[in-house]
C-alpha cells in the first residue's frame, strides 16, 4: 500500500534536483520572466524602481517629485510542481548562413549517342565554350568484311536545349583504316561545329574539312585542305593487338641547352598551300574567341614525319601552314590556346620525338619559341602513346601536359604555372611496376598497368583531374577500367597527385573509378575549366556503344574524398 506514495515522491525529488542544478538567472532574465508571467521570480530580490532625475530652475515653485518610471511586480507565490521562473532563458540565436551543398558529380545518366556496327576509332568530343553543349565524332570501321574500305565519320551534336540532333555521317567517300586517318573537332564561340578528318586510304590521303551552322542538323560538303594528305598516323589503342614484348629502352633525353625558351626560325618552305606532296594525320583542332581555327596534324616529307600547324583566320578559307619544329620523327602532338589581353592568341604545341617532349609557343603561328619538358625521371619515354594538354587562363597561364606509355606502362605529367616559361619536375600519376613492365611480367610485380591519360582543369576547385585506363593483364581476357587522379595546384605535398599509383602503393591503394564498369572513358573539359564531360565506349559483343556523360567535377572530386 506504500508503493503509490513513493511513485509520487520521486518526481518531486527530481524536480527539486533540476531546480537546484539550474544556473541562477541574471537580472535581465528575471525581468523577462516577470514581464511574461506578471510576477517577479520567487527567490530573487526585485531591484528598486528608478526615478527620473529633475533639475530645479531659479527660485520658482519647485516641481513635484516624479513617480518611478519602472514597474514593481508582486513576488510569485511558490506552488508544488509549478515553476516560478522560466525553466530555460530565451537565447538569441546567431544567424548562420545556409550551407551550400556540393553538387552531385553526375548530371543525369549516360546518353547513348551511337551504336553503329564496327569499332569506334578516334572518338573525340568538343564543348561549346559558352553554353557548354556537346558535339561528338568518331570513325567507325568494321561494318563489312573489308574493314579497310568501309570507314564512316559519324557526328552527333547537342542542341541548345540539351537534346540531341540525329546521328549523321559527314564523309562522302569511305575512310580507310581509321588509325591512318585521324579525326578532330571544335565548336566556335558562335556555335559553328567544325570537323577535320583524313581519308586514310592508299589512293586518297587527303584531309577533309566540314562545318555545320545549325547544331549538326546539316553539313557542308567536304573540302580538302590543300597541301595536307592523311597517311601513316600511329595506331590507336592497339589496333593490331597489344604488344607482346617490352622494347629495349632508348637513351635518356638530354636537356635543352638553352636555359630559357629560344626562338625557332620559321620554315618558309612549308608555309605555302600549293599542294606539296605531304602526308600526315589529323591530331587536334581548336577555335579561338576571335573566330580563328587552329589545326595540328602529322605530315611526311624528306626529313621524315613532322608535326604541322595550320591556321585559318576569321572569315577566310585559306589555311596558313607551318612546322613549329625542324628535324623529323615526330610521333605525338598536342595543341592548346591562350587568349591574351591585347586580343592576340598564344599557341601551344607539344611535340614528342624519339625520347623527348618539347613545347613550342607562338603569338602568330610563324615564329616559335621552344622549351624542353622534364621526362625520363621514372621511365624511358620512347614508347609514349597518348599525349594530352590543357591550357587555361589561370594567372600567367596554366599549361599541363600528360602522357602515357604502353609497352612500359605508366602515366606521367608536367605542369607550368607561368605559361610554359618554367616547369616543375616530372610528376608520376600511375606506375605499377618499377621498370614499367606491363605485358611480360612473368609472375613478377603487378600484372596491372596504366595508359591513355586525358587531363582537364577545374576552375572551381583550382585542381587538375586526369582520367586514365588501367589494364589488368592478370585476368583472361584482359580487363580495362577507367580511373582518375587529382592534383591541387596550390599543394606542394609529395606525391602531388592524389589517388595516384606507384610501385610502393600498387598493392595498398586503389584509385576511384570513372564511368560504368567495362567502359573505356576519357575526360574532356573547356579550357576555362567550367564544364566537363565524360566520353566513353562500351566494347562488348564486338559492338561499340558510344556514350556521353556530363559531370560536375567539384562533386566528382568530393566523391573521391568520401
Amino acid at each position: 500500500m506504500r508503493r503509490p506514495s513513493i511513485i509520487f515522491i520521486i518526481p518531486l525529488l527530481l524536480a527539486g534536483l533540476l531546480a537546484a542544478c539550474q544556473a541562477p538567472l541574471t537580472v535581465d532574465q528575471q525581468r523577462a520572466t516577470a514581464v511574461s508571467g506578471g510576477c517577479w521570480p520567487y527567490g530573487y530580490d526585485q531591484p528598486a524602481p528608478t526615478r527620473t532625475p529633475y533639475v530645479r530652475y531659479g527660485t520658482a515653485t519647485p516641481s513635484p517629485t516624479p513617480p518611478p518610471t519602472g514597474v514593481a511586480y508582486p513576488t510569485c507565490t511558490p506552488a508544488p510542481l509549478t515553476p516560478t521562473v522560466t525553466p530555460k532563458p530565451t537565447v538569441t540565436l546567431t544567424p548562420r548562413p545556409p550551407r551550400t551543398p556540393v553538387p552531385a558529380s553526375v548530371v543525369g545518366g549516360p546518353a547513348e549517342v551511337g551504336n553503329q556496327a564496327g569499332s569506334a576509332w578516334f572518338r573525340t568530343l568538343a564543348i561549346h565554350p559558352v553554353r557548354h553543349t556537346v558535339a561528338v565524332a568518331w570513325i567507325a570501321n568494321g561494318s563489312t568484311f573489308d574493314d579497310s574500305k568501309d570507314g564512316q565519320v559519324w557526328v552527333r551534336v547537342q542542341r541548345a536545349d540539351g537534346t540531341w540532333n540525329p546521328l549523321q555521317t559527314v564523309n562522302t567517300g569511305f575512310i580507310g583504316k581509321a588509325p591512318y586517318a585521324g579525326l578532330a573537332m571544335a565548336i566556335g564561340y558562335d556555335g559553328t561545329v567544325y570537323v577535320v578528318y583524313g581519308m586514310g586510304r592508299s589512293d586518297d590521303r587527303q584531309v577533309q574539312f566540314v562545318e555545320s551552322h545549325d547544331d549538326g542538323l546539316t553539313w557542308s560538303l567536304p573540302a580538302a585542305l590543300d597541301g595536307v594528305d592523311a597517311d601513316a598516323a600511329p595506331p590507336e589503342e592497339f589496333p593490331g593487338g597489344a604488344p607482346t614484348a617490352t622494347p629495349t629502352p632508348g637513351p635518356s633525353p638530354t636537356a635543352d641547352p638553352a636555359a630559357t625558351a629560344t626562338p625557332e626560325p620559321a620554315d618558309d618552305s612549308v608555309t605555302n598551300v600549293s599542294g606539296e606532296s605531304q602526308s600526315g594525320a589529323v591530331i587536334a583542332l581548336a577555335a579561338d574567341p576571335n573566330g580563328g581555327l587552329h589545326l595540328l596534324y602529322r605530315l611526311g616529307g624528306v626529313a621524315g614525319k613532322q608535326i604541322g600547324y595550320a591556321y585559318r583566320a576569321p572569315n577566310e578559307t585559306f589555311w596558313r601552314m607551318t612546322t613549329p619544329a625542324g628535324g623529323g620523327m615526330h610521333y605525338r602532338g598536342a595543341l592548346g590556346l591562350l587568349p591574351q589581353d591585347d586580343g592576340r592568341v598564344k599557341r601551344f604545341v607539344a611535340i614528342q620525338t624519339d625520347n623527348a617532349i618539347t613545347l613550342y609557343t607562338s603569338l602568330d603561328g610563324l615564329a616559335w619559341n621552344r622549351s624542353a619538358l622534364p621526362v625520363a625521371q621514372y621511365l624511358s619515354p620512347e614508347t609514349i602513346f597518348t599525349m594530352t594538354m590543357v591550357v587555361a587562363p589561370r594567372g600567367p597561364g596554366l599549361v599541363a601536359l600528360t602522357w602515357g606509355q604502353y609497352a612500359r606502362g605508366g602515366v606521367f605529367a608536367a605542369v607550368s604555372l607561368d605559361g610554359g616559361v618554367t616547369w616543375g619536375q616530372e610528376e608520376r600519376i600511375a606506375q605499377h611496376n618499377m621498370n614499367g613492365r606491363a605485358f611480360e611480367n612473368q609472375g613478377e610485380g603487378s600484372p596491372r598497368a596504366g595508359f591513355d591519360p586525358w587531363v582537364v582543369y577545374d576552375a572551381v576547385t583550382d585542381q587538375l583531374a586526369v582520367s586514365w585506363t588501367e589494364m589488368d593483364g592478370g585476368r583472361k581476357p584482359r580487363t580495362f577500367t577507367t580511373m582518375y587522379a587529382i592534383r591541387a595546384l596550390a599543394d606542394v605535398t609529395v606525391p602531388l597527385w592524389r589517388y595516384g599509383v606507384s610501385p610502393e602503393t600498387v598493392d595498398t591503394e586503389r584509385p576511384p573509378t570513372l564511368g560504368p564498369v567495362g567502359f573505356r572513358s576519357r575526360l574532356y573539359g573547356t579550357p576555362d575549366g567550367r564544364a566537363h564531360v565524360l566520353l566513353g565506349v562500351d566494347p562488348q559483343n564486338s559492338q561499340q556503344r558510344v556514350y556521353v556523360q556530363p559531370l560536375v567535377l567539384p562533386g566528382l572530386l568530393k566523391d573521391a574524398e568520401s
